[in-house]
């Protein structure tokens, strides 16, 4: 299961969601995502539900929670083997959590810019992923020693 909230993260799920393709043509692979993950290979069951700003998140706040629900429910239905997570830090950890009472593997995949702000999410952040996958050469020092 791929999760991802926003269109920038979708680019990253949609190449990783290829790749898983190319080498496991078989793979069944669900996920939060838009036409680009879709157009991959990924079951969408949401789609991009992140807001950008407080007008927008207030009004996309409903549309947010019933993601989580629907994102839940797959994990309870589908028992996926992983649970990537593409940056989209107040949703992903939240879900990363259930998954982990689940017994569900959990690698953050591009992981939230703690660097750049809420560093306290480090620990978090590393407490509910069992990988932590870094894009940025400076950050794998930053998740060192959690």
């Amino acid at each position: 299961m791929i999760v991802t909230g926003e269109s920038s993260g979708e680019l990253y799920g949609s190449l990783l969601a290829k790749a898983l393709k190319a080498k496991c043509p078989e793979a069944r692979i669900i996920g939060i995502g838009g036409e680009r993950m879709k157009e991959a290979g990924v079951n969408i069951i949401a789609g991009i539900a992140s807001g950008f700003g407080i007008s927008e998140a207030f009004a996309s706040y409903r549309r947010i929670k019933e993601t989580f629900r629907k994102a839940v429910n797959a994990i309870e239905e589908f028992s996926p083997k992983a649970l990537v997570l593409i940056d989209y830090p107040e949703f992903n950890i939240r879900l990363a959590k259930v998954a982990k009472k689940k017994g569900i593997k959990v690698l953050y995949y591009v992981s939230p810019q703690v660097w750049a702000w809420r560093k306290g999410r480090v620990k978090t952040i590393a407490e509910v992923s069992d990988r932590i996958a870094v894009i940025l050469p400076f950050e794998e020092e930053i998740y060192k020693g959690t």
